[in-house]
């Protein structure tokens, strides 16, 4: 599994400041509508888990002193500026039930062929 330190974030810092700094803001939704945990993670490591990670993919998050077993659930990419605006992340508990997406990469696929004569 893969592993980001975290820090919780406060909510009174604006997150274009914190992305000027170097740092990704992101968040932690649950299944409910109960409250949002607001986090905060350096640009690279949140790079490096990209590279091995998607959309739906499962990482642990660890603040100081808890850790928090999550998917991804959304990530805002700005596409002029080639950064990560914010990833909103699903907390997953065991037992229960998660709609999510699934990538699948198809390897030493051939060119299409045609199986059929006319």
């Amino acid at each position: 599994m893969y592993t980001i330190n975290i820090e919780k974030r406060d909510s009174k810092i604006k997150a274009g400041k914190l992305r000027k700094n170097g740092i990704t803001p992101c968040s932690i939704y649950e299944g409910g509508l109960s409250e949002v945990i607001l986090i905060q993670a350096t640009e690279s490591e949140i790079m490096r888990m990209l590279k091995t990670k998607g959309k739906g993919g499962s990482v642990l998050l660890k603040c100081n002193d808890e850790s928090h077993h999550v998917i991804i659930q959304e990530i805002a990419h700005n596409q002029l500026m080639d950064t990560i605006e914010h990833i909103a992340f699903l907390k997953v508990r065991e037992g229960e039930y998660v709609n999510s997406v699934a990538r699948v990469v198809f390897k030493n696929r051939t060119s299409y062929k045609k199986w059929y004569t006319d």
